[in-house]
């Protein structure tokens, strides 16, 4: 399961590189067309939008890998300990439930754009393309929040606390 994990790190981590690098050669090309042919190119403020859609979400999911999203953790200190433990399992699992639900909701919309067979303006790709990233980053999001609780449990029976 370790391997899984390590594996979709690297994995995220090299698409959000390539899209980063992607965006940014776009954002690129469109302050230079302004400024040296005074011209607006569309796509690329189209392909930057939809990259940083998949950067969001994507980005988001290493972000519950690292722990890096908003803890309040000043409050749980607080607590008793077992209250504190009580409360990051609530947590976890009410992220996974919200992760999974937007997860299963973004499909039947994903369905929805598939079905009506829609294009961006500017570049003509399906619209379920940009879409999709809302559908992998909180599918993804959702494993994290598995992984973060399954990590939760270990360290508890590990801790000789159980």
């Amino acid at each position: 399961m370790n391997r899984i994990f390590k594996g979709l790190d690297r994995l995220e981590e090299a698409i959000l590189s390539i899209l980063m690098l992607i965006m940014t050669i776009a954002i690129v090309t469109q302050v230079f067309s302004r400024t040296i042919f005074n011209n607006s190119l569309a796509w690329t403020e189209e392909v930057a939008r939809f990259i940083l859609v998949w950067i969001t979400f994507i980005g988001a999911s290493l972000g519950v890998k690292k722990g890096a999203h908003i803890g309040v953790e000043a409050f749980t200190m607080l607590l008793p300990k077992k209250v504190s433990e009580l409360i990051k399992y609530l947590v976890l699992i009410i992220c996974m439930f919200f992760t999974f639900t937007v997860f299963k909701d973004s499909i039947s919309i994903l369905q929805k754009q598939i079905s009506t067979g829609q294009v961006s303006s500017a570049v003509q790709i399906p619209m379920w393309i940009p879409y999709l990233g809302v559908t992998v980053g909180t599918f993804l999001m959702t494993l994290r929040f598995i992984e973060a609780f399954c990590e939760l449990l270990k360290n508890r029976k590990i801790g000789g606390k159980n």
